[in-house]
């Protein structure tokens, strides 16, 4: 079963040989075959709707890494703090 993308692809993007900037095509293998996309507009449509989910999971990632490592550090200090006190024993000397 050959698999094949389908869309318009570049030749700087990709090093096709290909005529002229971009070319309306499928890769199967490395090779592209020209071929007759009836909707452009679809894939147009297809990928912006695919683009800002992307970004959007990234984003929601990035921001719960961030509250992770803010609520660490704070745990952190204040473990820090308490643990410094139980290092005292009852006549005031540092253990």
């Amino acid at each position: 079963m050959r698999r094949c993308i389908q869309g318009i692809f570049t030749t700087s993007t990709y090093g096709f040989s290909m005529h002229g900037p971009s070319q309306i095509g499928q890769v199967c293998h490395g090779y592209v075959t020209p071929t007759v996309v009836t909707n452009i507009a679809k894939i147009s449509a297809v990928d912006e709707l695919i683009r800002p989910s992307i970004f959007q999971r990234i984003r929601r990632r990035l921001d719960g890494i961030r509250q992770q490592s803010r609520s660490f550090y704070t745990e952190a200090i204040h473990f820090l703090h308490t643990r410094w006190y139980q290092c005292i024993n009852v006549n005031g000397d540092y253990l």
